[in-house]
């Protein structure tokens, strides 16, 4: 089986993983909210065993146990995020979201910079060659400092949800519900002169064609869901796109993704800059539909220093956004459906998993650069699935 075909099959495994753990998964977050915290201690269990089968594969060389690492992961991952992104948005009053997503996830990038760059200076000691010996040293390193990744998920609670809480996805939306199919307002009195008042100070209800304020989280998913279908043929081919066409060297690549994640951290401060003035939605899609240039011309670019300055801006562009979006789906969502849309995203992920083998295909039978166009026009429907939220999201 060619490389590219193998990386696609490998991360396949892993997102059919989540997709049979995400359903309940959701459920149970959903359902018994006061048993989140004890599932972010349960995951700790399969991240055990995707550390023992790692040592084991190094050892052996057994795909077969590869295979479970990225199974036990995959559940291991599924487990933890679910749980702790329904605490972490439970935690947050409501409105107040956007910048602690924006937060979390720029710490969570930076963080994500360190492993290539403890990488970057392993391998620079072993020797800058793709031998399997310097690669197994450099795993086995990134399995003994995941161990104390642990630790935090035992200190999780559940929080004491109060009432307003569990019905503010219904307040952000209370405009739409309170119309009738006849498009006329129904007021909460009896009284014919307080309802003549109410209905002409009510605002209108924000409305896009025929989309409410009720199907901004069903619009959210559809676009990340279109979205994953292109990400999975091109993100994890990446690497392997500039070691094939352009001869990085182990210590180069993992440079390379060390700048990256930081170059993605800075983009996502410059959105929620964005954002205040122009709104979310309209900043999330403005940044986006940059990457969908950026992703094009990367099929065109073949000068080495141009090529590289518009991966690094491509991908800020492209995943800045993340927490912006996801501020907006918790607004819209109530506590008792935060597990059901973790679920969705990690269904929506399994698709990534599907493509990243088209990917494959698509990058054995003619080239990287074939793909990242084909990728780019499929970022692009994502843009036009995403374009009524410029509408049904208040700017402030």
């Amino acid at each position: 089986m060619h490389a590219n075909s193998l990386v696609g099959v490998a991360e396949s495994v892993s997102g059919l993983t989540s997709l049979i753990v995400a359903i309940p998964v959701g459920y149970i977050v959903d359902r018994q909210p006061t048993k989140r915290a004890r599932l972010c201690r349960m995951s700790c269990g399969c991240a055990l065993l995707s550390v023992v089968a790692g040592f084991i594969a190094i050892l052996t060389d057994e795909l077969l146990i590869l295979t479970v690492m990225l199974v036990s992961f995959g559940a291991f991952m599924e487990l933890s995020s679910s749980a702790t992104d329904a605490i972490f948005a439970d935690s947050i009053p409501p409105g107040e979201r956007s910048s602690y997503y924006v937060t979390k996830s720029v710490l969570t990038t930076v963080g994500s910079a360190c492993g290539p760059g403890i990488s970057a200076f392993m391998l620079a000691l072993l020797g800058d060659k793709w031998q399997p010996y310097q690669i197994k040293i450099v795993i086995a390193g990134g399995l003994f400092l995941f161990l104390p990744t642990l630790l935090p998920l035992f200190v999780f609670w559940d929080p004491i949800l109060p009432q307003a809480t569990e019905a503010e996805a219904s307040n952000t939306s209370a405009t739409s519900d309170a119309q009738s199919e006849d498009g006329s307002t129904r007021a909460s009195t009896a009284d014919p002169e307080a309802t003549t008042h109410v209905a002409s100070a009510e605002p209108e209800a924000p409305k896009c064609l025929c989309f409410r304020s009720k199907h901004v989280p069903f619009l959210l998913a559809l676009a990340d869901f279109i979205t994953c279908i292109g990400a999975g043929m091109t993100v994890k081919f990446f690497n392997l796109f500039f070691i094939q066409d352009h001869q990085f060297s182990p210590v180069a690549i993992s440079l390379l993704q060390t700048v990256y994640p930081l170059i993605i951290a800075l983009f996502m401060k410059f959105t929620e800059r964005l954002a205040k003035p122009l709104g979310r939605p309209q900043a999330s899609l403005s940044f986006f539909s940059a990457n969908v240039v950026c992703l094009f011309l990367l099929g065109e670019v073949t000068w080495l220093p141009l090529l590289l300055v518009v991966f690094m801006v491509r991908g800020g562009f492209a995943n800045s956004t993340f927490p912006i979006d996801r501020s907006i789906l918790m607004d819209y969502t109530p506590s008792t459906q935060r597990g059901m849309w973790n679920a969705i995203q990690s269904l929506t992920s399994m698709t990534w998993s599907g493509s990243a083998f088209l990917g494959g295909l698509l990058s054995d039978s003619h080239d990287y650069r074939y793909t990242f166009v084909i990728t780019s026009l499929i970022y692009a429907s994502a843009c036009v699935v995403y374009t009524p939220l410029l509408w049904l999201v208040p700017r402030k």
